[in-house]
């Protein structure tokens, strides 16, 4: 049997990611126990009010190193850490990682007889993020708010915009038949959920002619269409379209759809959020000219509109106004997918973030270019989209937000060395989370790597999640 090694288990001392030698450690454990004495008794009553704060002073060394040998810029990133505000990681090398405080007067010492080396005198106590209750945004409504403005600045654009005189229902019917293609492009979604959502469309685009007079109308139909990309397969079609679109087909589908979820609560499987995320932004590709490179391979293309008279001129200002408002629900939708998934970890909402943040921004650019069309005024007809811009540029900073809070509480992927010596999944499951049933996790994320679960690659880079 071979001997316990406990140097090889020792961990490299760090606190807010700043290294440091350690030669000793004292931590205090314990329980909060208050003494009460009486008058003529010999015995005390000990009262225990919880659990003591570990504590733990540690001496720490920084010492200069090759190649420069110079210690000073190694001492002083050390101190930067020490005087930061708020809890920070400790990796003690005895005790694993702990989340701390530091408490006290941290000292340290630099001695001519002991050159090239400083050495600190710290205590810290373990602590939470949050020792008190404080104000949590919720960031899922405030993007839904950001968003009710956004589509509610294009429905009112439309109704003012759109001529039902001059309505193509073949250009209206493109949308929703690119609304399909995405929900069909996205796999591993239930199949009786794809069924319904499709159903859905289906009714809607049966129902055009009904609301084909009134632009508002119209307008929220469409637009509640998009909702079924959060809403897929949970939710009741009122719950799914809403205003008018809602009362048009609910009595046709109200045994086909049941129950109801709390929307703004419900979290989407970060497999299949980011395909929704990626599909339901080839909407942002909506009415582009057939012949354009930037067509979408799932349709949504329209001819573009010469304008050379009143009536070419207001049927292009249908057009315009049906391609905004249809790019704008589709954005819509990608950010409250982005800010519902269950992301494993950072880097996928940062992947998610970068790639909705890219949509918007070529979104304005289009909306900039097309309210600087002058052929609308030269044949009077009125054409706005100074509230949609404003109401997009407005998400955009609300979803950065958004995003980036969502990012600052997932974990990073880190590169883990696993030393020379065998160590098993298990192992490392126990001493990085101090969770066995995390092993499984690390297995999954390197499958190429872990042939056995009893065996760590020696000495090769694997990743795992940060905490």
């Amino acid at each position: 049997m071979a001997l316990f090694d406990w140097r090889s288990k020792l961990k490299e001392a760090k606190f807010r990611d700043v290294s440091f030698f350690v030669d000793g450690s004292t931590t205090s454990v314990g329980r909060r126990n208050i003494i009460h004495e009486y008058p003529f008794q010999d015995q005390a009553y000990v009262e225990d009010i919880g659990g003591k704060a570990n504590q733990f002073t540690i001496n720490a060394h920084v010492i200069q190193q090759p190649p420069l040998f110079n210690y000073f810029k190694a001492r002083d990133k050390l101190i930067k850490a020490l005087n930061t505000r708020g809890s920070g990681n400790l990796i003690h090398p005895y005790l694993g990682e702990k989340q701390v405080a530091v408490v006290g007067n941290p000292t340290f010492t630099e001695t001519f007889t002991q050159g090239g080396m400083a050495t600190f005198s710290i205590t810290f106590v373990e602590t939470r993020d949050n020792l008190y209750p404080i104000e949590s945004p919720d960031l899922v409504s405030a993007l839904d708010l950001s968003v009710l403005d956004m589509i509610e600045s294009v429905v009112d654009s439309f109704a003012e915009i759109y001529s039902s005189a001059k309505a193509n229902i073949d250009k209206i019917t493109s949308g929703l038949n690119m609304i399909k293609s995405t929900i069909q492009r996205v796999k591993n979604l239930p199949s009786g959920a794809v069924s319904t959502a499709l159903a859905i469309i289906d009714t809607v685009t049966s129902t055009l002619g009904d609301v084909l007079d009134s632009p508002c109308d119209l307008a929220e139909s469409l637009t509640g269409a998009f909702d079924l990309f959060v809403t897929l397969g949970q939710s009741s079609v009122q719950d799914v379209l809403g205003g008018c679109s809602g009362r048009i087909i609910e009595e046709a589908f109200s045994n086909t759809v049941d129950g109801t979820v709390n929307v703004a609560t419900t979290t989407i499987d970060s497999i299949a959020g980011a395909a929704l995320v990626e599909t339901v932004l080839e909407m942002n590709k909506f009415g582009e000219a057939p012949d354009s490179t930037n067509a979408s391979a799932l349709g949504g293309t329209l001819e573009p509109v010469t304008i050379n008279n009143p009536n070419s001129a207001q049927i292009a200002a249908n057009q315009a106004i049906l391609i905004d408002l249809n790019r704008v629900s589709g954005l819509a939708q990608a950010g409250k997918l982005a800010v519902r998934i269950n992301y494993n970890n950072r880097e996928e909402a940062d992947a998610i973030l970068d790639q909705v943040t890219t949509e918007i921004d070529n979104l304005l650019d289009y909306l900039a270019e097309e309210t600087a069309n002058a052929e609308f005024l030269t044949y009077n007809v009125s054409f706005s989209n100074d509230d949609i811009y404003s109401n997009v540029n407005s998400f955009k900073a609300q979803f950065i937000d958004s995003m980036r809070r969502l990012g600052a509480t997932l974990a990073n992927i880190e590169d883990y060395l696993v030393p020379a010596d065998t160590q098993s999944v298990l192992e490392l499951a126990y001493d990085k989370y101090n969770d066995l049933t995390r092993s499984d996790e690390i297995i999954t994320r390197n499958a190429a790597l872990i042939t056995h679960p009893g065996f760590l690659p020696n000495a090769e880079n694997i990743e795992i999640l940060s905490r």
